[in-house]
């Protein structure tokens, strides 16, 4: 499956950030269940810029082409052997 994502280009802003281990996200899980939080913002530093461009719109035109850049860098570093 993940081959397959590689090879769609529709899908490279799966690759702007690097993955982040299962025990991560469970800890996130566990941290919200205690603390209810209204939101979970995962990951914590550009889950916030994802956040403020939700809020400004305009900030979308430049954020994407940024982020589909970045993912093209990461995504072209996963692909070597």
């Amino acid at each position: 499956m993940l081959a397959q994502e590689m090879a769609d280009e529709s899908s490279v802003l799966a690759f702007a950030e690097r993955s982040v281990p299962a025990s991560d996200i469970a800890e996130a899980i566990v941290e919200a269940f205690m603390t209810r939080p209204v939101e979970i913002i995962f990951p914590k530093l550009m889950g916030r810029v994802q956040q403020v461009a939700g809020v400004f719109p305009s900030l979308m035109h430049e954020v994407i082409p940024r982020a589909a850049a970045r993912a093209r860098r990461h995504r072209a570093q996963l692909q070597k052997p």
